[in-house]
């Protein structure tokens, strides 16, 4: 049992004690304490959004004969209207933006691919001035480590920082990507540590971890089912497009045009 510090009502489990402190004591936290309630509500929000997801699993699997016809003449279009905007599953990705933006650009990326660094250092500032401030757009990170293992490496430390000090992530990440040296261990671990909240120790740990790991084959996956195998690549809704500006700027206009 975990006894609460503040009230002393007691729980089953530190997840349910610092989802108690976010209701109850939000006034009264330090910033560790306010970054465990964080990581206890981002890790309900998923749990909920994986039950959503095998509930429908679970409808789409029951549905035969007669009973999945009438499922496609009259259920399906409202069902697919819940993913016309981002056929990804993104909840997990790193997001810069306002989530409620009507227009969702997609980039897949590797910290190692030279492309990528020009549309960082480049092509994402623009879209940060134009779009992404003004609450047009929100903009997803999927990881791509193609180059090789070191891409690897430095995917897994964003997905780590993401889950434990998502506030500094996009200073992480920019920086990452400008650091004009090639890549090691050394140089991740030590621009993380630059960056983020998080010690040298806790970032190692986070490199060898499973829950990265799981969590950089979830972002292969989604590369696998969009037969994604380069890097910049760039969706807008759901639509592959060029990974130039120009391009991309089209595509974001021609959907805030079709209210998209």
């Amino acid at each position: 049992m975990k006894e609460c510090k503040f009230c002393g009502e007691k729980f089953e489990s530190g997840k349910d004690l610092h989802l108690h402190w976010e209701e109850k004591h939000e006034d009264e936290l330090n910033s560790h304490q306010k970054e465990k309630t964080k990581k206890a509500k981002r890790e309900k929000e998923q749990k909920e959004e994986i039950n959503r997801s095998r509930r429908r699993n679970l409808l789409l699997k029951g549905l035969t004969g007669v009973t999945l016809i009438i499922f496609v003449a009259l259920v399906l279009p409202q069902v697919m209207s819940m993913f016309q905007s981002s056929p990804f599953e993104l909840y997990r990705q790193p997001m810069l933006g306002d989530e409620n933006a009507s227009v969702t650009v997609v980039e897949f990326g590797d910290y190692q691919c030279p492309h990528c660094k020009t549309f960082d250092s480049e092509i994402k500032p623009k879209l940060k001035n134009e779009y992404i401030d003004s609450g047009d757009v929100k903009f997803y990170y999927i990881n791509l480590p193609v180059i090789d293992e070191t891409s690897g490496l430095a995917a897994r430390a964003g997905e780590y920082i993401w889950e434990n000090d998502r506030d500094n992530f996009w200073d992480f990440h920019s920086k990452l990507y400008g650091t004009e040296t090639r890549l090691n261990q050394g140089i991740i671990v030590n621009t993380a540590t630059e960056t983020t909240n998080l010690t040298a120790e806790e970032i190692r740990e986070g490199l060898d971890s499973q829950s990265t790991a799981n969590e950089l084959q979830a972002d292969q996956r989604i590369a696998n089912g969009n037969g994604v195998t380069s890097t910049p690549t760039v969706y807008v809704n759901g639509q592959q497009v060029g990974n130039d500006y120009q391009s991309i700027k089209t595509a974001i206009e021609n959907n805030l045009k079709n209210g998209n």
